[in-house]
């Protein structure tokens, strides 16, 4: 470990599916999509700034996109970990996403 933290973030489910196999019924067993219209983030170095938005989430590769203000489609941002997930029926559903730091 280098002493530095994760990156988390914060957002809260707007919409999608899922659906939940039993273990080795399906690879992967868990599929569909996660969506989180209206999160974002910008990220910036060397005078350049780059703004993601509309997260996604695929559970079943736990790849999280976004779409890059001012271009059309989705890219990968990173694969995440779910760390913290409560049902989107609670008055509170912000799920904390985890990304591991680049080695």
């Amino acid at each position: 470990m280098d002493g530095h933290a994760p990156a988390t973030f914060d957002f809260p489910i707007t919409g999608g599916h899922v659906k939940v196999y039993n273990k080795g019924e399906v690879t992967p067993y868990v599929q569909g999509i996660i969506h989180h219209d209206r999160s974002g983030r910008q990220f910036a170095a060397g005078g350049k700034t780059l703004t993601v938005e509309n997260f996604d989430i695929d559970p079943g590769t736990s790849m999280l996109m976004a779409s890059v203000k001012g271009m059309s489609g989705k890219i990968p941002l990173f694969f995440s970990t779910a760390a913290t997930c409560r049902s989107p029926r609670t008055a509170r559903a912000t799920p904390s996403w985890t990304a591991p730091r680049p080695s």
